[in-house]
């Protein structure tokens, strides 16, 4: 099974030991799969908004659990670490594969679906110091431009413009430093519809579309 780690060249950063699934034989082992532990993990990150919130012994009360059961799918605390943080980039990866299935993808909902992700979890993950954190969110940020870029661009097949590259940049710029620091308002179609007027000034598109 290939994961997005291997997708977008995260591998040689993470142990294998690291990409975690769930598996009939690990399920047989224990009631509990790795990936239970992971999306308690996650959830945490979004409670607080923060990975100190985070230790064996909070995920296996939330789960519980026993701290054998845990390191049964994880061998060392910075392992399953590890695994929480590219299970958020599986969340991404998804939301972006859902995406692909238009062509183009319409920019606004490319936008709404970017700023959807849970804001708390959002900054916990994108503050969260190390290497393997910064590598996971960088992977992130170009999967994202490189979606926008194709929204902006439009149904042309030809390579994306600079002004499309330039719209993307923004919207990005933008989404991304909401997301670190947390200020998503709660009500965020007027920051969609903002930013997708954006991409239709800067492109054009809704010059084009008006004739």
């Amino acid at each position: 099974m290939t994961s997005v780690v291997e997708r977008e060249g995260l591998a040689d950063q993470v142990p294998e030991d690291c990409i975690v699934f769930d598996t009939v034989t690990e399920r047989a082992a224990s009631p509990l799969a790795p990936g239970d532990y992971l999306a308690v993990g996650l959830r945490i990150l979004d409670e607080n908004g923060s990975n100190r919130a985070l230790s064996v012994r909070r995920v296996c009360n939330e789960l519980g659990s026993t701290t054998g059961s845990f390191y049964h799918h994880f061998p060392t605390w910075s392992a399953y670490l590890r695994a929480v943080v590219m299970r958020w980039v599986e969340t991404h990866h998804n939301a972006i594969q859902q995406l692909a299935g238009a062509n183009p993808p319409d920019p606004a909902r490319v936008i709404q679906v970017l700023l959807s992700h849970p804001p708390a979890l959002e900054r916990a993950i994108r503050c969260w110091p190390g290497e393997i954190t910064v590598a996971a969110v960088a992977a992130v940020d170009l999967m994202w431009q490189d979606v926008i870029v194709r929204a902006a661009h439009g149904e042309d097949d030809t390579p994306a413009t600079a002004d499309a590259v330039r719209a993307a940049t923004v919207v990005r710029a933008v989404a991304m430093g909401l997301a670190s620091t947390g200020t998503f308002s709660c009500d965020r179609r007027d920051l969609v519809s903002l930013l997708a007027r954006h991409v239709e000034i800067v492109t054009g598109h809704g010059r084009l579309r008006s004739h």
